[in-house]
């Protein structure tokens, strides 16, 4: 139980907790980037990955980079490991 980054705040908590709460392993916390991404950044996503944007840089090919936006949004495939974010 060393390892585990919780264990005096379970043990300070046993009595006053459900035994089911405190043997629960560590979750994650995922980010809304989905409805960020459709929300607030719109504007930037369109911006940044226009056509003229990416073609200027040169590193994808524009149609490329439309397609996979477009998927997105429409949520047609889940591009999470695709933008890097596995």
């Amino acid at each position: 139980m060393a390892s585990d980054t919780k264990y005096i705040f379970r043990e300070a908590m046993r009595g006053m907790l459900p035994e089911e709460v405190l043997d629960q392993p560590k979750a994650g916390f995922a980010a809304p980037v989905d409805y960020w991404l459709a929300h607030e950044l719109r504007p930037v996503v369109d911006d940044l990955l226009s056509e003229s944007q990416v073609r200027r840089r040169g590193l994808f090919r524009p149609e490329a980079v439309r397609r996979f936006v477009d998927e997105h949004r429409r949520g047609a495939e889940d591009g999470r490991c695709k933008s890097g974010n596995c």
